[in-house]
């Protein structure tokens, strides 16, 4: 199947021009870096790190959704269980940056 695609695309109708009238800009979020447990340095204390739900996250885990988004949805619901979780999972899917969209086998 070929498809006849122009040489030059303009596509300047679609760029961005910054933020409109009533927009207001979101508050750059980034969620800690957890590190497994047998990585940490000793020294650290608890309230270092936040404490990850590792239950709740297997348990999205299963469901097919990437590991980085399971931790990411149990720590921004303050390890509320894998429902909440599974909540917010679901909420952000189509954000960029969240890495929340299942895998597919």
């Amino acid at each position: 199947l070929a498809i006849d695609v122009p040489d030059f695309l303009d596509v300047s109708r679609l760029r961005a021009t910054g933020l409109q009238a009533g927009e207001e800009e979101l508050p750059d979020l980034m969620p800690p870096i957890v590190l497994p447990e047998d990585t940490r340095d000793n020294s650290m204390s608890s309230t270092d790190s936040p404490e990850i739900d590792e239950g709740a996250v297997m348990q999205l885990a299963e469901m097919g959704f990437p590991l980085e988004a399971c931790r990411k949805a149990v720590y921004y619901t303050g390890n509320m269980g894998p429902e909440m979780a599974f909540n917010w999972i679901i909420a952000h899917m189509e954000e960029p940056g969240k890495a929340a969209t299942p895998e597919r086998a």
